[in-house]
């Protein structure tokens, strides 16, 4: 089993290979994912779980689960090939109470089982409110698993504005959830999930699918993605 030293060191260097390879993504993007994971893995005492939510425009859908598969890889290496994943894709269609009571049980188990990430692919297409579970999850303060790393996927319907900054896009990726996504949710509860789980947002560019190079990192993520 490696260290804890390993696997900071482990997880820093990979997301440098993935931005020597996810070339038009901006230092603003590969610095929050590095700063905050590493910081999470050097705590053997965390107050409270990780929790990313990594968004994307149409052209880069597919790569933004991708990248969350590895980031979740090495977050998590001893289940590397079990990972912890809900897919919203597959659930949309349930109903809410069940397919909250569903992931509830799911990660209860994983967690206990010593799983240290959990991975929900399209949070914007499980059916509403049962997202509200992963308030608990997520919350800081009274996390019942605060060594874990708990990522989100959101799939955007269009490319924000240009004109925005990088802070402001990713700000839309809130507005998008809480306008149109839950919009028929209660507001307050929404609020509090998104204050949660919108701490740390990071949004791949629309040309996220250019890469350099066709190297065996290049590989290994055509391969981890099922392509």
């Amino acid at each position: 089993m490696k260290s804890n030293f390993d696997l900071v060191k482990d997880f820093g260097d990979e997301v440098d290979k993935f931005q020597l390879s996810f070339t038009n993504q901006t230092d603003r993007f590969w610095k929050i994912l590095k700063s905050r994971g590493v910081a999470h893995l050097h705590d053997k005492d965390p107050l409270q779980p990780l929790v990313f939510t990594l968004a994307a425009p149409p052209a880069a859908h597919e790569w933004v689960d991708c990248l969350a598969i590895q980031l979740a890889e090495k977050l998590d290496p001893i289940h590397r090939r079990t990972l912890a994943r809900i897919d919203g894709e597959k659930e949309k269609g349930n109903p809410p109470d069940t397919t909250k009571k569903t992931m509830d049980s799911f990660l209860k188990e994983k967690f206990e089982a010593g799983h240290r990430a959990a991975l929900i692919h399209h949070l914007e297409l499980l059916p509403p409110p049962s997202p509200l579970l992963f308030y608990s999850y997520c919350d800081d303060q009274n996390a019942p698993h605060k060594h874990v790393a708990i990522l989100f996927t959101v799939h955007m319907p269009v490319e924000p504005s240009p004109s925005l900054s990088p802070k402001e896009a990713e700000e839309s990726v809130e507005e998008y959830l809480s306008g149109e996504v839950w919009a028929k949710v209660d507001t307050d509860a929404v609020a509090a999930l998104l204050s949660r789980i919108a701490d740390i947002v990071v949004l791949m560019n629309d040309n996220g699918v250019q890469f350099l190079g066709i190297g065996d990192l290049f590989k290994a993520l055509v391969s981890s993605c099922g392509h």
